[in-house]
This record gives C-alpha cells, sequence and structure tokens, in this order.
C-alpha cells in the first residue's frame, strides 16, 4: 500500500510522531511518501512546478515542494489554488496507486486531487482549534485519530469516526548502546533530565531553584524558541551554572541513550501555558518507556495516570520534593514498567487498531 503522511514538522534529526508513524508504516512494507511543510514564500516559487524527491530508509521517501502563492494574501482563494498545484507536484511524483492519504498537518491540503484516496485520516497530536482549516480537513476525512480525550468534545459533532489513540513508542525506542550510557553516566552522574523544546512554556525559574536547592546535576537536550528577553538571559544565566549540561538538539538515535542514564526525567512547564495548552508531550512517553520515573508539572495523558513512577505535581515545593526523593531512591529504570508500557502503547499496536478501525469506515 501507498501511504502518504503530510506533516507541519519536517524530516530531521528530532522526531514527532509523524515521523515515527512514518518509520513504523515503512518497517511493514508499505511505501510511505513522507510531505515536509513547505518552506517560506518567495517571488520565485510563483514558477515552481515540481516536487523533490528522497529516499531516507527502503520504504520511505520524503517529499519537499513550495507553495506557488502566498496565503496571508486572499487565503481563501489562493490556499485551494496551492492546493490543486501542490497535490498535482506530488502525483506526479507518487504516481496514480491508490493511497492512504494520512495527514498530521493541519494546514494544508483541505482539499486533495488527483489522487485515489482509499482512506484518508486526519491524526490530531496537538490542539487545533486556533487553526482556520482545521475543522475542513476533520470533515473531509474518513476517521479522526485524536492523541487525548480532551479534544474529543471539538470533532464529535461532526459527522465523522473518531479513535484515541496515545502516543506510542516502539521496541527500537528503548533499545540503548550500553557503552554510551556508561559513559554518560561517568560524566554526569545521577543527574536530571529535561529533553524537548525550551520555548517560553517552559519554567526557567522552577528549574534554576532545582539545580540551586537540590544541588543536583541537569541535563538539557533539545532546541531553544524564547521570545522575550528576560527569558533568554534567564537560559544563559542557567546554563552557565556549574551543574547545569546543556547539549543542544541530539538525533532521536542519540537521545534514547541520554534518557536511559538520566536518575529523574521532568517536564517543568509553567502554570499558565503559552504554546503548550492541553498538548500531551510525546517526551513523557519516551520517559515512561525508559522506566523512569517522571515528575511533571503537566496532568498525565488519560492512558498515563495509573502508572506507578508518574508524578503530578504543579506545587513547587511538591515538584522539588519529589525529585529529590527519587533521586535518592536511586531506581534508574523500572523494568516492570518498561515492559507493560511498551506491551501496551507500541506503534505497530496502534497502527493494527488504527487499520482495523479504517476497514469500518464507510469510504
Amino acid at each position: 500500500m501507498h501511504i502518504i503522511i503530510t506533516s507541519n514538522e519536517s524530516w530531521g534529526d528530532i522526531w514527532y510522531s509523524k515521523q515515527n508513524y512514518a518509520h513504523e508504516l515503512s518497517k511493514l512494507g508499505h511505501t510511505v511518501y513522507f510531505i515536509n511543510s513547505p518552506r517560506l514564500w518567495k517571488f520565485k516559487n510563483l514558477f515552481s512546478f515540481s516536487a523533490q524527491c528522497r529516499r531516507v530508509e527502503p520504504n520511505l521517501y520524503v517529499l519537499d515542494y513550495y507553495n506557488n502563492f502566498p496565503i496571508r494574501i486572499i487565503p481563501y482563494v489562493f490556499r485551494y489554488l496551492n492546493d490543486l498545484i501542490n497535490s498535482w507536484k506530488l502525483y506526479k511524483k507518487i504516481g496514480p496507486e491508490e493511497v492512504i492519504f494520512w495527514q498530521f498537518d493541519p494546514y494544508r491540503f483541505s482539499n486533495v486531487f488527483f489522487f485515489s484516496i482509499k482512506v484518508r485520516i486526519y491524526h490530531v497530536v496537538d490542539p487545533y482549534q486556533h487553526i482556520s482549516t482545521d475543522l475542513d480537513i476533520a470533515k473531509k476525512s474518513n476517521l479522526i485519530v485524536l492523541v487525548d480525550t480532551y479534544y474529543e468534545k471539538r470533532y464529535n459533532a461532526l459527522d465523522v469516526e473518531t479513535l484515541i489513540i496515545p502516543h506510542g513508542i516502539s521496541q527500537e525506542d528503548i533499545e540503548v548502546d550500553v557503552d554510551i550510557v556508561d559513559n554518560v553516566i561517568h560524566d554526569y552522574g545521577n543527574y536530571i533530565l529535561f529533553t524537548g523544546t525550551v520555548n517560553d512554556d517552559v519554567d526557567l525559574d522552577l528549574l534554576r531553584l532545582l539545580v540551586e536547592r537540590l544541588t543536583l546535576p541537569l541535563v538539557i537536550i533539545g532546541p531553544v524558541f524564547l521570545s522575550g528577553d528576560m527569558d533568554k538571559v534567564k537560559f544563559d544565566t542557567l546554563i552557565g551554572l556549574p551543574t547545569v549540561k546543556y547539549l543542544g538538539s541530539l538525533h532521536y538515535k542519540k537521545l534514547k541513550n541520554y534518557i536511559n542514564a538520566s536518575m529523574v526525567c521532568i517536564t517543568p512547564y509553567k502554570k499558565t501555558l503559552i504554546q503548550n495548552i492541553h498538548r500531551t508531550p510525546l517526551k513523557i512517553v519516551q520517559y515512561l518507556a525508559h522506566g523512569k520515573a517522571v515528575v511533571s508539572t503537566k496532568p498525565a495523558n488519560f492512558k498515563y495516570k495509573n502508572i506507578k513512577r508518574f508524578y503530578y505535581k504543579d506545587d513547587t515545593e511538591e515538584f522539588l520534593n519529589s525529585v529529590r526523593k527519587l533521586v535518592l531512591e536511586g531506581v534508574r529504570i523500572d523494568l516492570s514498567q518498561q515492559k507493560e508500557f511498551l506491551e501496551k502503547n507500541d506503534y505497530q499496536k496502534h497502527i493494527s487498531t488504527i487499520f482495523k478501525k479504517c476497514g469500518m469506515v464507510n469510504r
């Protein structure tokens, strides 16, 4: 089967749900086409009538294209024209075979032309209520997959099948290089780990307190996108402390070694969120799959609430005390949690559930 996956986050070193699904589907023998989001519009894009295709895995291809028209001008008309022309660009590369059109991108391809679509899936991994094309894509889909029950209310009114599937994990995600893990532990000790984008929602004051009060090493991994000058100063001050190590962004295959080597993993977000409102971070899934204790200022996804080593602490003192206690306990990995979590949340199991549901969809 040919499967087209559209993504608003391009293929690269950092993997999100859409990259993982593309990878797992290709492992099953499907031919997968991963469609990157277009780059910033330029005048020369008016004359762009082809897509670039490269193979990144045996059955997995990544396609790049440019929007011909800037949607900030006459958005409804130009969005329609972009969908029409871009569908043709992709069709010329992919061919006339019947496809599953699997959309993670809520911004593009409200309208899909030329392709013979067997099933159209809209996979909602974040809250998209602020995006004008969200409901239009949802209405035109055969199945809407939601990662959290919070999103149900928005889509239940539509005459479209819905399915709740939490973020997944694969066996590959927890297979680590023991030598690298040992070296990381040797270099950083019993450290606390925070991975993910450092944006305006990350509580930098809490991280500073964590380091100063607990005097424990903190490792931060991920890109930085801070808009405020004050937060930029706070972050620079934080990573300048002797017990804090900022490693930047790491390829997902390297990142898992650092998760495995950590003592406690954290998700330290502010109480009033700007960008991460009602999101269910994939990092929590990765932490739990490694058998880690997780202390979070965000409540867990409904599927993870009963996991014994997940601690929701939105009070500062409780957060700090929980981290301190868990580090002192010295349990780096809970193997029973790791096994149970993988069995319930394996990507292959999720894909099987989605395909089974698609078989019941009125096409």
